[in-house]
C-alpha cells in the first residue's frame, strides 16, 4: 500500500502543472488526491477502499470550492471592460487572460427594444443606443467559446440588457 500514496502525489503534481486547467480543476484534482490520502489513513483496516473513495469525493468538492475562490478576478474585470469598450467604440477589443486565453469582444449596432420595466430598472428605452457585443474566448488549448450579449447605453452608462 506504500505505492498508492506515492502514485496519488505524483498524479497531483502532474495535474498542478497542466497549463490548460482552470484553478477549479486543479483544486478539484488536488483536493481529491489529498482527500483520498486522508480517507485511506483514517479508515479502519477493512474499510480502506471506502475511506479512500469517500475522502476523494469530499476532498474534490472542497478543492473545487477553493479553486473557484482563487480564480483571478482581474480577468473577469478586464472582460467586462473590453465588452464596454467594444460597445462604446464599435471596435474590436482583445486581451490575454492570466491563464493564457485570448478574449476578443466586437460589436455592431442594434435597434433598442421598447421600455420594459421589471421593477428595478428599465431594460432599454427606444431612444437608447444599443449594440450587440460578441465575445470569443480562445482557450490556451485552442478550444473556443462564444457569447453574444446586448449592451445599451443609459443615463448611468453602458449596461448589459437582460
Amino acid at each position: 500500500m506504500r505505492t498508492l500514496p506515492v502514485f496519488i502525489v505524483t498524479i497531483s503534481l502532474v495535474l498542478a502543472g497542466c497549463e490548460t486547467m482552470t484553478k477549479e480543476q486543479i483544486g478539484t484534482g488536488t483536493g481529491a488526491v489529498l482527500g483520498a490520502i486522508v480517507g485511506n489513513k483514517v479508515a479502519r483496516d477493512g474499510n480502506r477502499a471506502a475511506g479512500t473513495v469517500i475522502g476523494a469525493v469530499v476532498g474534490g468538492i472542497i478543492g473545487n470550492k477553493i479553486g473557484a475562490y482563487l480564480q483571478n478576478p482581474t480577468d473577469k474585470r478586464r472582460a467586462e471592460e473590453a465588452t464596454i469598450r467594444a460597445a462604446e467604440t464599435g471596435q474590436a477589443q482583445q486581451f490575454q487572460t492570466t491563464s493564457g486565453a485570448t478574449v476578443t469582444a466586437s460589436s455592431s449596432p442594434v435597434s433598442a427594444p421598447p421600455v420594459v420595466n421589471t421593477g428595478a430598472r428599465p431594460v432599454a428605452a427606444a431612444s437608447e443606443e444599443c449594440r450587440s457585443v460578441n465575445q470569443t474566448i480562445v482557450l490556451a488549448n485552442g478550444s473556443q467559446e462564444q457569447e453574444a450579449i446586448t449592451m445599451c447605453k443609459g443615463a448611468e452608462g453602458w449596461y448589459r440588457r437582460a
